[in-house]
């Protein structure tokens, strides 16, 4: 939960800086909302 977390807020401050698109980072943070959703989900570093 917690790499989840500051991949969000790396997003959200890209976004903010214009580094990130929009369309991008509705993608992305989509992609990590559904990570926290999944108990059991990957954990760091890991592929299923």
């Amino acid at each position: 939960a917690g790499y989840v977390a500051m991949a969000r807020t790396t997003a959200d401050r890209a976004l903010a800086h214009g580094l990130l698109k929009a369309e991008l980072a509705e993608d992305l943070l989509g992609v990590l909302a559904d990570q926290e959703r999944r108990p059991g989900g990957p954990g760091p570093g890991e592929t299923r």
